[in-house]
């Protein structure tokens, strides 16, 4: 009997797992049923949902005589997107400029030769401990106090995984990796053992490949921790557990591993906060800041891998359902489960409504969110940035409407000033955020200023051939416009330079910003 033929009580992990399951089918349906639409000659049977829209044909869109490469970008959004795009901007140069238009082009970005490019390692029998006692030896105080501060600079400030009390603790230690070491056991050891697995990740891919060996080493003791059980369920153990969990998710979505562990930590995680709740209620003890802490840190992570990957977010549906103080947002921030919520409403009513209009995703914005959208110049927050971004498919899924001069009324004309400043938006936070080394996944960040970069490209594209209405590019001024361009270049070759798998995403903006100069001649 199939596991999920049972019916699993409400509010367990299983129960949520079965409720994915049914969403996903339900989400393959709905693509079948596209496609059929889309090509009556095509049966539902024949479709791979799997294979859907997750790959893009790169070569085939320019030329069929070169041999076919067929490149993965991202989990299924920017392929669509830039498959639409390119063929549409191909027709437009097709039609404009006839037979002279030349398809060949020339890749722009070779990367430079990885550190792993230069042979083999040579790889010694010690064990775990003695490395950690030689890099304990070996690696000064000095850098050993950096490697902590630039995990509180970058991780801590997106996750607070960390207490103020313990952050304090942790900037005290003389010799931190020798610490760890004799006190693996101890709450700051574990904290500091992921500390040095994150913080090493991040330097030795984006400052000096040298702490790959700390990163390594300490990933694997973090694993170790990770997978102790306790046989005690109570407060203390449980945050711990949840802790170490979404510690070794960060080191999957710094530099994913072969098993795809990320959903089982998740799943891990969202087990144990359920249990940690209901420890809390046991206990009758109020839900405390440190609860709060770890309840904010888990959200904002499984939801940005939700989004990310367009999958539910089982935390968030959970959470949704029991009343949860408004202290849990502790920072300022945005409720990470509001931001998913949202977007996630946005992306469904998509795949489900076949004549999409704006009045009716406008609504689906929250009224706190709701950016100002009479002013073109206004500035916009970058949660609305992000939830204003996902309503671009009212623009971009146009087809040959893009490249036409027929004007468009002036609610439209707001909302999509509004979607290109929002594109505009998070390229520029990236790119602030690429500069001084605070981008925590690559992977995740190529996917989504490659999708901006592309937004903003339409954006421009409707300027300018509708120009009539929306007063053309000198409304957005040639410093905005470059400048956005730009930015985005620079930063796909910048992942891809830290990042190999990454230079599809170079090689496909590239293709698309050639042809982009003839549109906005």
């Amino acid at each position: 009997m199939s596991p999920f033929s049972k019916r699993y009580p409400a509010g367990s992990y299983c129960y949520d797992l079965q409720k994915n399951v049914e969403e996903l089918e339900m989400e393959i349906k709905i693509i079948n049923r596209r496609s059929f639409a889309a090509d009556p000659k095509t049966t539902p049977e024949t479709i791979l949902p799997g294979m859907i829209d997750y790959h893009l044909g790169g070569s085939r869109l320019l030329t069929d005589s070169a041999g076919a490469h067929t490149a993965y970008i991202g989990p299924g959004s920017s392929a669509r997107m830039m498959q639409h795009l390119l063929k549409g901007i191909v027709e437009w140069h097709f039609t404009h400029k006839g037979p002279e238009f030349e398809t060949t082009v020339t890749p722009l970005f070779n990367p430079s030769p990885s550190i792993d490019d230069h042979g083999p390692r040579q790889n010694f029998p010690v064990t775990l401990d003695h490395r950690k006692i030689e890099l304990a030896t070996t690696v000064t105080p000095s850098m050993q106090r950096a490697m902590v501060e630039h995990y509180l600079k970058v991780i801590q400030p997106e996750y607070p995984l960390l207490s103020p009390d313990q952050e304090a603790s942790l900037l005290e230690k003389e010799n931190p990796l020798r610490w760890s070491t004799t006190n693996a056991a101890h709450a700051d050891g574990v904290a500091l053992t992921a500390i040095f697995a994150i913080s090493a990740a991040l330097i030795s891919r984006d400052i000096d490949p040298m702490l790959s060996t700390i990163s390594t080493t300490y990933r694997e003791s973090l694993r170790a921790v990770s997978q102790q059980g306790s046989t005690q369920a109570n407060i203390q153990t449980l945050s711990r557990s949840i802790i170490t969990a979404c510690f070794s998710v960060i080191c999957e979505i710094i530099g994913p591993t072969s098993n795809g562990a990320t959903w089982g930590l998740l799943g891990r995680a969202l087990a144990s906060m359920v249990e940690l709740r209901a420890e809390y209620r046991a206990q009758s003890q109020g839900l405390d800041a440190d609860f709060h802490r770890l309840e904010y840190s888990l959200l904002k992570l499984e939801g940005s891998i939700s989004i990310h990957f367009r999958r539910p977010s089982r935390y968030c549906a959970m959470r949704s359902s029991v009343n949860v103080l408004d202290s849990s947002i502790s920072r300022g921030q945005v409720d990470p489960s509001v931001l998913y919520t949202n977007i996630r409403n946005i992306t469904e009513s998509f795949c489900t409504t076949p004549l999409p209009q704006q009045e009716h995703f406008e609504s689906l914005i929250p009224s706190d969110l709701r950016a100002s959208i009479s002013q073109a110049g206004a500035d916009i927050t970058l949660p609305a940035a992000v939830i204003y971004l996902t309503l671009h498919p009212l623009f971009t899924s146009k087809g040959t409407e893009i490249f036409s001069d027929y004007p468009l009324p002036t609610t439209a004309i707001n909302l999509l000033h509004t979607i290109g400043r929002s594109a505009r938006k998070i390229i520029d936070e990236y790119f602030q955020s690429s500069k001084v080394n605070k981008i925590i996944s690559i992977w995740m960040a190529a996917e989504r200023v490659l999708e901006a970069g592309a937004v903003w490209a339409t954006y421009l594209i409707i300027m300018k051939r509708k120009q009539s209405s929306t007063g053309g590019l000198s409304n957005i001024g040639m410093n905005h416009v470059m400048r956005t361009l730009t930015r985005c270049s620079t930063l796909l070759v910048s992942f891809a330079e830290r990042w190999k798998e990454g230079l599809v995403y170079v090689e496909i903006w590239e293709i698309f910003l050639s042809l982009l100069w003839g549109v906005l001649e």
